[in-house]
């Protein structure tokens, strides 16, 4: 008998799986749908629009201080900026968010009027209206001081030295007769003088046998006086002495002379003195001569010849048999060689710019001493490169890109194979002295290529830039470069490589120090450096340095941070750019109140009331740096260094009046200050002191400095280019510059390890911080360089939230009339992110769940059709 099996039920289990299913969908919607509906409830409460709105432009134009009345309930507040009162406040005009009711724009270029509306934000994230457009007319009273500093700085780029010597042709050896050329920036040179002159009356050929005759002139009594005549074959040979004419002339007289290069020259007959040679100029520039020699086995003078009025010079009956003929530039009154044409063909290392305008009557220009005499370290040739970086910042907020990238090209093409930069180049031979890294002076490059690339969209240096961010991360006290959380410098970035002792003896390896400056300059460096890069190495780095600042370097006893930190704790020395530069970070981070404290204690470093040395007392130098003043600023130093100068410092007072101008305050009189003191050099530049302290341990000289003047640019031009809020790219996409970033320019680093270099010898104690750019005969072991200032005393600031370069997107200049708009939309639909969030949630979970229930289903349906057709027949 046949055994008939049952086929099974076609809806039993998958029924049952998909009613399963069901449930958890009805589950879902029970937990969604509430979220939904409480939002959709809230979304009936309207925000309030913002009223009252008040804008008020400050300091010079550098800035403009918002108000607004509070809304109640709000949570913090979006701001939006154009140049039309027609403005929408949207995507397009998104300047920054606020978490009170005031906010600093300090992104925007001085002497035009913007626009302003803000809109509340509710806590849910809901926007209210936006408030009527509000405007203001920013003056733009640093003009003129912007235009002569960046004039100043294109002077110091352009120019790999003063004085360029060089020859009208090239001689050959043997050569004999006249030689010339010509010396440029002899407007820098002290005026021309009249001066003795001698000349024969016609060009006489070296084949000339017979009488000769001339003319003098600028001596007196002409008895005093007589012409010696010489011809030259293998060496001068004298012809004869003849007396001088009342007319002005002088002749031979039947004397004949013998055939050679002919030479007259003027003698004073008490004492044999020539005073004059035939072939000069009439005016001469004092206090230079041009020295001609040969370069055979050894340098031999040959002739010495005096610079005319026109740069020009020239010498006759010059005779070299052998070797290369060689014009040096000197100081008469130091014997220092100013320039050589054996330079003039010398590749410079094009595009830094050089750190000190040095006058050339100073002791310190020029070199000496050796058969090349070049020997001895030339300071009016070098580069510090945290001066290239300010360069940089200032050319690009003034909008000279192309003298931007010059610079930040010729520093890529320097860059180490570990991605470092030594401390300073000489501008004609490159790197100097020893293995001297500064990690401070690496973050400030890199920073400055980051705002080349957002201002620009141009990613060329992006590679650059995280060569010296790669190098960064092998300098921090992290477990990953071997270090214990422990250690009282955990998360902070160390000093650099290599130190110079109390005698300036190099003494290599890693430093152990971590200075409370560098990590300011490291935090704000690799923290956007994660943003271009999307690289998260960089933003943990950047996330462990604010959390060290801000529990190893703070006081909060004094509400100061401190000079840095050793392995034995922390160095409360006091430096002026910690309390300014730390202010700026604070800030930065939302840390308000600390900035606040930090900015109040930094006013023990205020100066008032100085003058600017003259020039008898500017380190030897006859230039007239001087000015009555009164200059009113910040000195670099207090207590823990001996006996600090009280004297104002450029580049300091001007880093406190960006903390001033973010905390809200109006820094006019500050301004005028500096402005007075960029008054005592007629061609622009700031000195770098009132008075000169050039011994050790300060170094500080009254020259024209890049520090100073650069930082003056940027600050007049468009001071939010430095140092952005925290979270300011959460508005903005992350950069591309037109495309990917290009192949690296350097050769690629490898990922951060523990540095391969021997602990050094030096004490593990912070340094004193002396100047960034600080002149010394050898570098200085200085933080990044010099010091920055604090903030002026003055009426409590209003509670206001600096808005930086929240506006600033890559490929829009922050010059342009309208602000640059975010990627992405600020405002956003007035719903809430949370009750999107929430529908998004449910509707994902509906279709998965659903497309889950119907491939069960069918599956089931396969299955059991199959398991049917088996059983039927077997």
């Amino acid at each position: 008998m046949r055994t008939c099996v049952r086929p099974p039920r076609r809806g039993g289990r998958p029924c049952r799986a998909f009613l399963c299913l069901l449930a958890c969908l009805l589950a879902c919607l029970v937990a969604v749908l509430p979220t939904g509906v409480a939002d959709r409830a809230a979304a009936a409460v309207a925000v309030p629009a913002v009223t009252g709105v008040a804008a008020l432009s400050q300091s010079q134009g550098l800035a403009v201080t918002l108000t607004w009345h509070p809304v109640a309930g709000a949570a913090g507040y979006r701001v939006y900026r154009a140049a039309s009162p027609a403005m929408r406040a949207d995507a397009a005009t998104y300047l920054a968010s606020a978490p009170a009711a005031t906010l600093v724009d300090d992104w925007q270029t001085p002497g035009r009027t913007l626009y302003y509306r803000v809109r509340a934000v509710g806590a849910d994230g809901g926007v209210g209206a936006a408030s009527p457009a509000v405007g203001v007319t920013t003056t733009d009273d640093a003009a003129a001081s912007r235009a002569d500093a960046l004039a100043w700085l294109v002077r110091q780029q352009e120019a790999a030295q003063g004085f360029r010597t060089t020859f009208d042709q090239q001689y050959p050896t043997p050569f004999s007769g006249r030689v010339q050329g010509r010396v440029a920036d002899v407007d820098e040179l002290p005026a021309a003088v009249g001066v003795p002159v001698v000349a024969f009356g016609q060009a006489y050929p070296a084949g000339h046998t017979g009488p000769v005759d001339g003319t003098w002139a600028g001596v007196a009594p002409a008895g005093d006086y007589r012409v010696d005549v010489y011809a030259r074959t293998d060496t001068d040979y004298l012809q004869g002495s003849y007396p001088l004419r009342p007319d002005g002339t002088w002749t031979s007289g039947p004397d004949s002379v013998s055939a050679g290069v002919k030479s007259a020259y003027l003698v004073r007959v008490s004492d044999g003195e020539r005073v004059a040679r035939s072939g000069g100029p009439a005016d001469v520039v004092a206090g230079v001569s041009v020295e001609i020699y040969t370069r055979a086995d050894v340098d031999y003078l040959l002739a010495t010849a005096p610079l005319a009025a026109d740069g020009t010079f020239a010498v006759d009956g010059v005779s070299a048999a052998t070797g290369t003929l060689i014009a040096r530039l000197v100081n008469t009154a130091t014997d220092r060689v100013l320039n050589s044409t054996e330079w003039a063909d010398v590749p410079s290392f094009h595009g830094l710019v050089r750190s000190f305008g040095i006058p050339f009557d100073d002791p310190a220009y020029g070199y000496e001493g050796g058969a090349e005499r070049r020997t001895g370290y030339r300071l009016e040739q070098r580069s510090w490169i945290y001066d290239d970086a300010l360069a940089v910042l200032a050319f690009t907020a003034a909008g000279q890109t192309d003298r931007a990238r010059q610079i930040l090209a010729q520093l890529a093409a320097l860059q180490e194979p570990d991605g470092t930069l030594a401390f300073s180049y000489d501008v004609y031979r490159g790197q100097l002295f020893d293995r001297y890294v500064r990690s401070g002076a690496l973050a400030w490059v890199g920073t400055a290529a980051l705002a080349y690339e957002e201002v620009t969209g141009d990613a060329r240096f992006r590679a650059f830039a995280a060569g010296l961010g790669d190098f960064l991360l092998t300098q921090q006290v992290s477990t990953a470069n071997g270090h214990t959380p422990g250690d009282r410098r955990y998360g902070s970035v160390l000093g650099g490589i290599g130190s110079y002792d109390g005698n300036y003896d190099f003494v290599p390896g890693q430093m152990r120090w971590a200075s409370t400056e560098h990590n300011v300059d490291a935090y704000f460096f690799l923290r956007d450096l994660g943003h271009f890069t999307g690289d998260d190495r960089y933003t943990a780095a950047s996330s462990l340095i604010k959390q060290s600042l801000l529990t190893n370097h703070w006081n909060s006893a004094e509400g100061r941070f401190g000079q840095g930190v050793a392995e034995s704790g922390p160095d409360d020395s006091d430096a002026l750019d910690v309390g300014s530069w730390g202010g700026l970070f604070l800030l930065a981070i939302g840390e308000r109140a600390k900035a606040q404290q930090s900015a109040q204690y930094v006013e023990r470093f205020r100066v008032d009331a100085t003058t600017v040395a003259g020039p008898a007392d500017a380190g030897g130098s006859t230039r007239a740096y001087a000015h009555p003043g009164p200059i009113d600023g910040y000195k670099p130093y207090d207590r823990g260094y001996p006996n600090p100068p009280d004297l104002v410092w450029a580049e300091g007072t001007l880093g406190v009046i960006l903390l001033k101008i973010r905390l809200g305050q109006d820094v006019t009189a500050d301004l005028q200050s500096m402005q007075r003191l960029q008054d005592a050099d007629p061609q622009g530049g700031f000195v770098q002191v009132t008075t000169p302290t050039p011994a050790l341990p300060y170094e500080f000289n009254v020259w024209p400095a890049v520090g100073g003047t650069a930082w003056a640019a940027l600050l007049t031009q468009n001071a939010g280019l430095l140092w952005h809020r925290d979270g300011w790219f959460d508005d903005h996409d992350r950069p591309t510059g037109g495309g990917p970033a290009p192949a690296p320019a350097v050769p690629p680093v490898a990922p951060p390890v523990a540095p391969p270099v021997a602990p050094s010898t030096a004490p593990s104690t912070v340094p004193r911080s002396v100047p960034r750019s600080v002149p010394s005969s050898v570098p200085s072991a200085s933080a990044t360089g010099p010091a920055s200032s604090p903030a002026r005393a003055g009426a409590a600031a209003p509670a206001v939230e600096s808005a930086t370069a929240a506006a600033s997107v890559p490929g829009r200049s922050p010059s342009s009339s309208s602000p640059s708009p975010p990627a992405r939309a600020a405002a956003g639909p007035p719903g809430g992110t949370g009750r999107h969030a929430a529908w998004l949630l449910g509707a994902g979970l509906l279709v998965a769940a659903a497309a889950a229930a119907l491939l069960v289903v069918r599956r089931r349906r396969a299955s059991g059709g199959a398991a049917h057709r088996r059983t039927f027949l077997s």
